[in-house]
């Protein structure tokens, strides 16, 4: 397939044309993904269906607000028991009671003693025609349940809204079916979730525009403070700190345009999309040349080092293309998980490769530390190295898996809490990598770099003094030849072909 052959050719081509290439496609796909719908204003369709539950939405509603759900076109192909509504109060109740009552219907008689949760099931004629929502069987305490049909229930509404004595809380609906064997069915379903205000975004969310723009602005600073330019690589950090306050700049305008007008607009949408994925693809590509030591122990990459950069960096791209489907596919859609499922898996994957660089880099400078004349200096950078190791350790543990879970445990009102630590996190993580490895003469790892190169050019110099004063000595002509440099870690084979050479001319 098209696919196949495009990934092969990733990892056999040379670097740089690995990288452009990729570029050149993710551009392809988000052109082919523009947004569609993302926000609290959902669209759902689903032709010959065969799931028995979809999550259609979680909202946080709010004192005065209102959730709005519109059913039409719904067609069950093969005989069923029952379907219907169910309402929860969350995801996680949702799914624990999917997995409760996983062999029976939810909307019998006799399973109607759940106080956690409203069923709102449908009318059916002759176990296939949808006739429009029966009587709710259970009203949540200060929240009313009201139904209507239009055109003799080919049209139905719900209607979800709280008294004066509401004090808030979260709601997650669930589109149920009962079916005799595997069911198939069409539906469509329109939702509008909104708080006064108004606020699409609902309890818990409607901090994200105030969080990212606060983190915007501080990266910006970090951004401003940087400097001055030793190495081509404080550039790529430079860069990287900048598309990451433009990213969540344009993520802070998105969720502030989703919160007023309950999606999202194209413009701002496509923009954050593609300067998030730059700041991606920067991230990667830094924590790599800094784990592979470049422009500091070495000038060049080995052939294994630039083959895993010729792997992450495709990967990354496919990892940001399954997170834009994923954002702009519909809530309760079939390829929502699989994309979630892909988008995780691939980041997991990408971080877990990143950490062999830095190992290559840390068993290397055990190496020189042992043979090296110059044990003090490969030391320190080993000891550099080891909590920069560490550093990335805590990074991926905590933003990848920590958050992950606290995501789903943290109370409602508190969900913008994860945004917040992750941004925290990843701008703490920024400082700490520009502490090490600063563009300041005054950094022990600038000066390490400096004092090794210094080294090396008085270790060259003697040796062509060497060589020139044997060959003067034996009548011979000094030939002048080409440098070599090699494509790994030159320094300790460098050193020790110059001994050897200098213990044969003498």
């Amino acid at each position: 397939s098209w696919a196949r052959v495009y990934l092969f050719h990733m990892i056999g081509s040379s670097f740089h044309a690995a990288i452009f290439s990729s570029m050149i496609f993710s551009v392809l796909v988000l052109l082919c993904f523009l947004p569609g719908g993302e926000g609290t204003k959902h669209q759902l369709s689903v032709v010959d269906e065969t799931r028995r539950y979809i999550i259609l939405s979680s909202f946080g509603l709010a004192p005065g607000g209102s959730i709005i759900v519109q059913l039409s076109n719904v067609v069950f192909k093969r005989p069923i028991d029952a379907a219907g509504l169910t309402i929860h109060h969350g995801v996680e109740a949702a799914i624990e009671y999917t997995l409760d009552v996983e062999e029976t219907c939810v909307f019998d008689e006799l399973g109607n003693d759940d106080p956690f949760v409203a069923r709102i099931p449908f009318n059916i004629e002759d176990d296939k025609h949808f006739a429009g929502f029966g009587k709710p069987s259970y009203a949540f305490p200060n929240v009313y349940l009201n139904v209507s049909s239009k055109n003799n229930g080919s049209s139905s509404e719900l209607h979800i809204t709280p008294s004066s004595a509401f004090t808030g809380d979260v709601y997650t609906i669930v589109f149920r079916v009962c079916p005799h064997g595997t069911p198939l069915y069409n539906i469509q379903i329109h939702m509008v979730e909104v708080n006064p205000g108004p606020d699409y975004l609902g309890l818990g969310l409607r901090e994200l525009p105030i969080v990212y723009a606060s983190t915007a602005a501080l990266f910006g600073l970090v951004a401003l403070a940087w400097g001055p330019y030793l190495y081509k690589l404080h550039y790529v950090m430079l860069a990287l700190v900048l598309f990451k306050a433009l990213s969540s700049t344009f993520h802070a305008v998105d969720y502030f345009y989703i919160g007023k007008h309950g999606s999202a607009d194209a413009g701002f949408a496509i923009t954050y999309y593609v300067i998030n994925f730059a700041r991606g693809m920067l991230l990667f590509l830094t924590i790599l040349l800094v784990g592979v030591g470049y422009g500091f122990i070495k000038r060049v990459l080995s052939t294994k080092e630039k083959q895993l950069f010729a792997i992450v960096l495709p990967l990354q791209v496919f990892s940001n293309i399954a997170m834009i489907i994923l954002e702009e596919s519909a809530e309760g859609s079939r390829d929502r998980s699989t994309w979630r499922a892909i988008s995780f898996t691939i980041d997991l994957i990408c971080c877990g490769a990143i950490l062999f660089p830095i190992v290559w880099s840390i068993d290397h400078l055990q190496k020189a530390s042992e043979i090296d004349g110059k044990a003090a200096i490969s030391l320190q950078k080993l000891r550099l190295f080891r909590r920069f190791y560490i550093l990335m350790i805590g990074y991926i543990y905590l933003t990848r898996i920590i958050l992950y879970f606290m995501e789903s445990t943290i109370p409602f009102r508190f969900r913008w809490l994860t945004a917040l630590l992750t941004e925290l996190l990843t701008l703490s993580m920024y400082l700490v990598t520009g502490a090490m490895f600063s563009p300041y003469e005054s950094n022990q790892y600038v000066r390490l770099a400096k004092d090794d190169e210094d080294d090396e050019d008085v270790e060259q110099i003697e040796l062509e003094n060497i060589a020139t004063h044997t060959a003067a000595a034996d009548g011979m002509r000094r030939v002048q030849r080409p440098r070599i440099v090699s494509e790994g870690f030159s320094t300790t084979e460098l050193k020790n072909d110059a001994r050897n050479l200098q213990a044969r001319l003498l």
